[in-house]
């Protein structure tokens, strides 16, 4: 490598590197400003203290719920999914068994076949 592409490399990693800086304080950004916004409406929702709160919690509920099935849901499919590789793993070695099987099989014969030749030529 030449200095001229260290230097260009060098120089890559460093835009890289601003950008990378840049999205994270986007993202802090956007996620303070969600935060803020919350606060406020919940502050300044026309509901009661205590409505506000048995409502945040309800949702709470409902979160934690969504959130099991789709865990469930999700647990059931990539156990799905281990046992098809799992039994897609079993036949590919038990075809490579019968293969490498047959291939001694064949090796065996041959072998046969040149002894029976060479004991019958002497």
């Amino acid at each position: 490598m030449s200095i001229r592409d260290l230097l260009l490399l060098s120089k890559e990693n460093r835009i890289r590197e601003k950008r990378k800086e840049a999205c994270k304080n986007l993202t802090i950004g956007a996620s303070v400003g969600l935060a803020i916004g919350t606060v406020i409406g919940v502050l300044f929702a026309p509901k009661s203290g205590k409505e506000t709160r048995e409502q945040i919690a309800a949702k709470a509920k409902e979160s934690v719920e969504i959130t099991k099935e789709t865990l469930e849901d999700s647990k059931a499919k990539i156990l799905q999914f281990v046992e098809e590789q799992k039994e897609k793993i079993t036949a590919l070695k038990n075809e490579a068994c019968c293969e490498v099987a047959t291939a001694i099989e064949q090796e065996d014969q041959t072998v046969t076949t040149k002894k029976k030749a060479q004991t019958a030529n002497e």
